[in-house]
């Protein structure tokens, strides 16, 4: 498993094992959901506070929070183990990459408009007819290197 508190050791001397386990299985519940981590970037135990990057990643529901929701989510999580100490966040939020828009709808209205066949398709990738097609017409999925293939060939047409 994937750690998903970054740095966690910077709560060495601070919290029990039992804390401790508590605070990976929460923070393990939050990035099996939604694909979010954390990473603590300062402890001061003196001023008492942290400071923690949290951070959102694609996700299969495709369901992102905004940075209220980041800020809350990591101040729940950290005030639960460190109730005396100010939590101070980062939030990164996901952003969809560009090439995401690139569907068989996308690619079929982008071939009419720009006049482009799936023989000039296959030429300029050297690609057989089948996989061009199959992706043109839905019947097969694009993977993400397929798709920016698309994008960029196209953003440069």
């Amino acid at each position: 498993m994937k750690n998903v508190v970054k740095n966690i050791h910077r709560f060495e001397g601070l919290l029990s094992d039992e804390a401790y386990k508590s605070l990976i299985a929460n923070a393990n519940q939050y990035n099996s959901q939604s694909n979010i981590s954390f990473k603590v970037l300062d402890v001061d135990a003196v001023d008492r506070f942290l400071l923690i990057e949290v951070r959102q990643g694609k996700n299969a529901n495709g369901q992102y929070c905004d940075v209220k929701e980041l800020i809350d989510k990591t101040q729940s999580l950290f005030s639960e183990t460190f109730p005396k100490y100010r939590i101070i966040c980062r939030p990164k939020i996901y952003h969809k990459p560009p090439v995401d828009e690139v569907t068989p709808k996308w690619l079929q209205e982008t071939m009419t408009k720009k006049r482009i066949s799936s023989k000039q398709i296959r030429e300029l990738t050297g690609i057989d007819k089948s996989n061009i097609s199959s992706w043109i017409n839905g019947g097969r999925p694009m993977s993400q290197p397929v798709k920016s293939m698309f994008y960029f060939m196209f953003k440069e047409l």
